[in-house]
Formats: C-alpha cells, structure tokens, sequence
C-alpha cells in the first residue's frame, strides 16, 4: 500500500509540475484592441503610434503599433502570414538572444522557445550590463514586445501588468 501510496502521489506530482510548466507558456494570439487593453491598464493608450503604410513597415508587415514609457517598450506587430512573422520573430529577436546566452553577454533568468507558430522570450537580468525585464512573443501572424531596460520593482509592476491583461506569460 506504501508503494502504491508514493507512486500514485509522484505521479500527481509530475503532473501538476508538468500542468503548470505548460500553462506558464500558452498564449492565445492577441488583436489590435487587445494590445490597446493592456495599454489602457497603464494609463498608456494616448500615446501609441500607429504604422500601416508601407513607408513604416518592415517587408511582410502589414501593421505596426508601439508606445515608449520611459525605459519601457510596448510594440504590436502584424505580419501577412505566420511564416513572415515566426522569420521576423526569429531573425530579429531569437537568434540574437540565443547570441547573447552562447556569448554569455546575459546573466539572469531567462526561457525561450520556438515552435511552428509560437515562440517567446522571457528575461529578468541583464544584457550587454544594461538590465532587462519582460518578453517577446509571437504567435500566428503576431509578434508582441513588452520590455522594460530596467528590473526596478515599478518597471517590472508596469510589464507584469501588461502581460496579465493581454493574457500572456510573465518571465
């Protein structure tokens, strides 16, 4: 009964571990007026630039948003199709970051991943010595940045709050 006792509580265990590294990661592709609702949160919404003219826009891209707060990016990103953004997504930002961690120019704590249609990055540490707090996300046809070049708790607060509005994950 003892074994049978342990085996059935390390595999509750394992399970629960398992259930909730995969909840910590899963994002739901977000719209525009998502992206505005984490905005809103921040008292931030005023002050977004909009881009959707191609004179703005990186090849592929059919739309841009993004709102600078002191030392913190917030950028919506809309791509033609999933394969232009995951090869923005990973020319841009993964493969850098995977640069940063062989070159050992971050310390801290990170996680990352790239899948078909869905990546992230999250970090809390710093960068080439200059602090970093947030993620990159992608998902379908969408990329979105929340970053803060800072790990002051009011920086981390504002992204964190942020992320929970649009329901993505928090490093």
């Amino acid at each position: 009964m003892k074994i049978f006792k342990k085996t059935v509580l390390f595999t509750f265990t394992v399970a629960m571990v398992l259930s909730m590294t995969a909840c910590g990661k899963s994002f739901k592709q977000i719209d525009e007026d998502k992206f505005e609702d984490g905005l809103k949160v921040l008292k931030l919404d005023d002050e977004m630039n909009e881009y959707d003219e191609d004179d703005y826009l990186d090849d592929d891209m059919t739309y841009k948003a993004y709102v600078y707060d002191d030392n913190k990016a917030y950028i919506y990103m809309e791509f033609e199709d999933e394969e232009a953004a995951k090869d923005y997504f990973e020319d841009n930002y993964y493969e850098d970051f995977e640069d940063y961690l062989l070159d050992e120019e971050f310390e801290g704590e990170e996680s990352h991943k790239l899948k078909k249609d869905t990546g992230y990055i999250l970090f809390n540490g710093e960068e080439e010595g200059d602090d970093v707090y947030g993620g990159i996300f992608l998902k379908g046809e969408t990329i979105v940045v929340a970053e803060a070049g800072s790990t002051k708790k009011s920086a981390m607060k504002d992204i964190n709050a942020f992320l929970d509005e649009i329901g993505y994950p928090k490093p």
